[in-house]
């Protein structure tokens, strides 16, 4: 076998240094992201970060506030340390019997997530604060929701479990498991 020449090792080492500069350096990052989300004229959703990371179709985000517009009731916020849009998620086999993390799983090509955690407070949905460490909205099943701990708070009742599923322009709030509720007299 033929030891390869100065001038091969030179480029190729040049190679390396090009690409590996240019990868990183398509990584930027934004102070005071915003995003909203339009269905002709309506707007269904504006999102707010304090930052923002791009890599291709993910964002990475810190200090994120999401409020959403559900047609047909009040608008409602999610607050949140931390946060990811991707957008054009893959499709994902259902046939699967394996568990998937709440993390990025729409089930239809083309649908776009956004994933927050840590300290994730929904502020004004149903009258009600909703606590948790994450929370994944699907823009393809329209639903928000979570495997963690929750709590919900309201004037008059808390709740406590585990997983919630909701959807913004719903009535209802499903609590997956363990669930314990504590009405608060006059």
């Amino acid at each position: 076998m033929e030891k390869p020449d100065k001038t091969h090792i030179a480029i190729f080492c040049i190679f390396i240094f090009v690409f590996g500069l240019t990868s990183i350096f398509c990584q930027s990052v934004t102070e005071g992201f915003k995003a909203k989300k339009m269905e002709g004229k309506i707007v269904k959703w504006e999102l707010e970060a304090d930052s923002a990371r791009f890599d291709e179709n993910l964002k990475t985000l810190k200090g994120v506030k999401v409020k959403f517009y559900p047609g047909n009731r009040e608008p409602f916020t999610i607050k949140a340390d931390d946060g990811l849009i991707k957008e054009n998620v893959p499709v994902i086999n259902s046939a699967s019997s394996e568990k998937k993390p709440a993390r990025f799983d729409a089930k239809q090509a083309g649908g776009d997530e956004i994933y927050m955690e840590n300290n994730v407070q929904v502020i004004g949905y149903l009258n009600s604060t909703i606590k948790c460490n994450s929370l994944l909205w699907d823009s393809v099943s329209e639903i928000i929701r979570n495997e963690d701990n929750v709590e919900i708070e309201a004037e008059r009742w808390n709740i406590k479990g585990i997983g919630i599923e909701f959807s913004p322009s719903g009535d209802i709030i499903t609590i997956k498991k363990d669930v314990t509720m504590k009405f608060i007299g006059q």
